[in-house]
This record gives C-alpha cells, sequence and structure tokens, in this order.
C-alpha cells in the first residue's frame, strides 16, 4: 500500500484508497482531458438514419476509406471544464470505451446539468 504524503494531499493526488461515491472533484488539467458516455440506442438510430440521408442525397459515402460499412459511434466525448465540480457516483469502473473498456475511471455526474459520464481517475482531483 502506497504512503500518503503532504505533497500528494497538497496537489490532491487520489490517496491510496481512490474516491468514494459523493465525492466533489474537479478536473486537473481541463484543457486536454475528455470524458464519455455510451451512445443511447435513440441516439445511434437517429445516426444511421442521418448517415443514410447524407448518402441517398450524395453529401457522404457508405463506405470507409478501407471500403467497409461505417458504423456509428459507441460513445460520445464530453468536455471537462475547469470551473465546474463533478459528483462522483462510482470511484472505481471500468468503463465501456468504443468496443473495448478502459480500466482506471470513475463514473461521475456534472453538478451543472445532470450529465453522468466516466472519466480516468487520474485526471481528477478532490475539489
Amino acid at each position: 500500500m502506497r504512503q500518503v504524503t503532504v505533497a500528494m494531499v497538497l496537489r490532491g493526488t487520489p490517496t491510496p484508497d481512490g474516491f468514494h461515491k459523493g465525492d466533489i472533484l474537479r478536473p486537473v488539467n481541463a484543457a486536454r482531458n475528455m470524458g464519455w458516455r455510451p451512445l443511447t440506442h435513440e441516439e445511434r438510430d437517429q445516426w444511421y438514419k442521418q448517415h443514410y440521408e447524407d448518402v441517398k442525397a450524395g453529401r457522404d459515402l457508405p463506405y470507409d476509406s478501407a471500403g467497409e460499412s461505417r458504423l456509428a459511434p459507441q460513445d460520445i466525448h464530453i468536455p471537462l471544464y475547469a470551473d465546474r465540480t463533478y459528483e462522483v457516483v462510482r470511484g472505481r469502473a471500468t468503463a465501456p470505451d468504443g468496443y473495448g473498456k478502459s480500466k482506471g475511471c470513475c463514473e461521475v455526474v456534472d453538478m451543472l446539468d445532470g450529465t453522468r459520464f466516466y472519466c480516468k481517475r487520474k485526471h481528477m482531483v478532490r475539489a
């Protein structure tokens, strides 16, 4: 087990036991960090509908540069803002990320608009 130092506490580095439900967090460097959440079935259906309309109108191709069918995105990226705080829903989570999984994450909710999403724990500190 890692020993907590004064420098870690001053930096806001998570203690060895990590974040807990109800903790208030802020991003370490909001300019580079993003959170994500899986798309809902309705959002994915809307993407396919829009893509079909674009192909039909000649604005897009039904395939990518490799000649394979285009697939809808699996998740949507959410920017982290330095002036916002986020509440922890799950302190430790393995989050769905595209067609795989991402470890070392936490699930948070934006306290301003109520959006729930995942982000890497290393990009967040206690507020």
